[in-house]
């Protein structure tokens, strides 16, 4: 959340107010204090009027954002003209929206991490990185170390679906192998075990149970098992 936080200075005799990002009053004061900064009041912070309610699942590719920016910052721009130059290719799109906002706060005088978590589109250790930038000047390695965890995140990714295709293949027709001789295959041979004299085995007469009691709900079976095939292709 963004707090107005209203300083006295003693060495420079004066009174200034700051805007900060924190997750309370008591973080947002702590930083100031620690620095010999005397906290007068912390308030929250009004919506600017240039910041528009944001969508937080507004469609903006994070990757693609650091690569263009690293271009115009190694390009001689600085953040703010780089941003402006984003904007001006994403005119009324959710990009535009969350140029416009990082932008307001960067007029501020908000460091650009602040600026992006107001944002709230950004992952948190994209800002993080670009906060501990900040005091280095090195933004653009900052952008270039995310999009390399960012390339080994994806292919590590792509691994894991490759690895978990043949088993859920295995699985899924085992299933449905399963399935089809409970509903079809047993309740035909069930008639002879019937006949049977003698003791019958409970692992048989729980399977035959079984499958006669599926045959006899062979629709709900199966209405429930494409709700679970619908539920795991949406996972």
């Amino acid at each position: 959340m963004q707090y107005r936080v209203r300083l006295f200075d003693s060495s420079a005799a004066a009174i200034r107010e700051q805007l900060i990002v924190a997750p309370s009053k008591e973080a947002a004061s702590q930083g100031f204090e620690a620095s010999g900064l005397v906290v007068l009041s912390v308030q929250v912070a009004a919506r600017p009027r240039w910041a528009p309610v944001l969508d937080h699942a507004a469609s903006l590719d994070v990757p693609w954002w650091c690569k263009e920016l690293r271009t115009l910052l190694a390009a001689g721009m600085t953040v703010v003209e780089a941003l402006e130059t984003l904007n001006e290719e994403a005119v009324g799109s959710a990009r535009a929206r969350v140029h416009a906002t990082v932008v307001g706060c960067l007029r501020e005088g908000q460091p650009l991490s602040a600026a992006m978590q107001a944002a709230a589109v950004f992952p948190g250790v994209l800002v993080a990185g670009v906060k501990a930038s900040e005091r280095t000047s090195a933004l653009v390695d900052a952008l270039d170390d995310y999009l390399r965890y960012h390339e080994m995140l994806d292919r590590l990714r792509k691994q894991i679906v490759s690895a978990a295709i043949y088993p859920a293949v295995v699985v899924a027709l085992g299933g449905m192998i399963t399935l089809f001789l409970l509903l079809f295959v047993i309740p035909r041979f069930s008639g002879m075990y019937a006949d049977l004299r003698g003791p019958v085995s409970w692992t048989t007469a729980w399977l035959v149970t079984t499958s006669r009691l599926l045959n006899a709900h062979w629709n709900v079976v199966a209405g429930g098992f494409a709700s679970v095939l619908a539920l795991l292709i949406g996972a």
